[in-house]
């Protein structure tokens, strides 16, 4: 039950975030940029296992949700010249958090119990074509930036 209503409650956090920032950006509608350019986020991952997530886009809004690893991506990216681009964004990450281990008499290996964690942080950067640039570190993860147009 108490998965539920954290899942509800995510929900509803994600769904008030995501008009506040097309509201805080006073673009409502979805305009097309001059071109197809690709957003990638990498997440250097919890014990080494780098995760990218990608998505091509040519309006000026991008969303991007995945299941494994929870991630929540969205924002908005304006033209500022030919080499670079402003990217206001909101991302969320939960990670898994072991916060005890006990045993059972009807069972010889130990239980662990895991408490999800999310992580976040909403802010805007000026992005050059095709250099990436560390966005958010939260403990050994990293989180880099990169966009490019997409011929």
């Amino acid at each position: 039950m108490r998965q539920i209503a954290l899942c509800l409650l995510n929900a509803l956090i994600w769904s008030c975030s995501a008009p506040a920032l097309a509201a805080e950006t006073g673009s409502d509608t979805q305009p097309a940029l001059d071109d197809n350019y690709r957003l990638v986020l990498t997440d250097s991952g919890q014990e080494g296992q780098a995760t990218e997530v990608s998505v091509v886009f040519a309006s000026d809004k991008f969303e991007v949700s995945t299941y494994d690893p929870t991630l929540k991506f969205a924002g908005t990216v304006k033209s500022k010249d030919e080499k670079t681009m402003l990217v206001r964004y909101s991302l969320m990450v939960e990670s898994v958090m072991v916060t005890g281990e006990f045993t059972s008499e009807k069972s010889e290996k130990p239980f662990q119990t895991i408490q999800r964690v999310e992580s976040g942080t909403q802010s805007s950067v000026k992005l050059r074509l095709g250099e990436p640039i560390e966005i958010l570190r939260i403990g050994s993860r990293t989180f880099r930036l990169v966009i490019s147009e997409v011929p």
